[in-house]
């Protein structure tokens, strides 16, 4: 039986934390990728203000999508 604290982001096959670097970026935040990016709308971007880019969660954070990594 597993636990909230079992199925963290941190543990999730899924996060990623290999774009975040410097001090303390292997216990930082990291990007979901559970999901396509998700695109957004940038104001004061001039002629492209549409990004694109996928939610950052902390380690301890979860969801229901959780999968053993």
């Amino acid at each position: 039986y597993l636990t909230v604290r079992d199925r963290e982001c941190s543990t999730c096959l899924w996060f990623d934390r290999s774009l975040f670097e410097g001090e303390g970026a292997d216990a930082g935040p990291g990007y979901c990728r559970r999901y396509p990016p998700v695109f957004y709308v940038v104001e004061g971007r001039g002629n492209n203000p549409v990004k694109q880019g996928q939610p950052v969660v902390q380690g301890w954070e979860w969801c229901g999508e959780w999968t053993k990594a």
